[in-house]
């Protein structure tokens, strides 16, 4: 269905303008000597460690924070109550879902959000993959040696 959309939009586009569709896309244009580097991983295991997250923020108080941010307007604010887990929970304070409900959902946007997030970075050849299942120290070192790369280049 959204593909379908997407279709029908990029036709509409090309009709009415005569240019293609991604001719209106933004253009990735890089500041250069830049230094990204983003960490990644077996998809299980990151969607493991994403559900865990979640459930740590559930057992130090998500709704507790979501009921207080909610008392001083958090639903006023364009984009703040559509939060990864605001969202979610703010359904548990009206009452529409569970606790439990709103985690699993929290869990699946989580889930969408990084895969977005990966799909938009892998596209940028500045960025340097790292796992993030290696020691935290190899990490750093790894990531230094990258800097100090891009700083000998300049």
């Amino acid at each position: 269905v959204a593909d379908d959309r997407r279709l029908v939009r990029a036709v509409e586009v090309h009709r009415l303008t005569g240019r293609p569709f991604a001719s209106f896309m933004p253009r990735r244009e890089y500041a250069r000597p830049a230094v990204q580097i983003g960490l990644d991983g077996p998809r299980p295991e990151l969607h493991g460690r994403l559900e865990r997250r979640v459930h740590r923020m559930v057992e130090r108080g998500l709704l507790e924070e979501v009921a207080a941010l909610d008392a001083v307007g958090l639903r006023r604010g364009r984009t703040a109550s559509r939060a990864l887990g605001y969202r979610q929970f703010l359904e548990v304070l009206d009452g529409t879902s569970t606790v439990q409900a709103a985690a699993e959902g929290t869990v699946v946007a989580t889930r969408q959000f990084a895969k977005r997030q990966v799909t938009w970075f892998a596209a940028d050849p500045r960025v340097a993959w790292i796992d993030f299942r290696e020691d935290p120290g190899e990490q750093l070192r790894r990531a230094l040696g990258l800097i100090r790369e891009s700083e000998r280049r300049t």
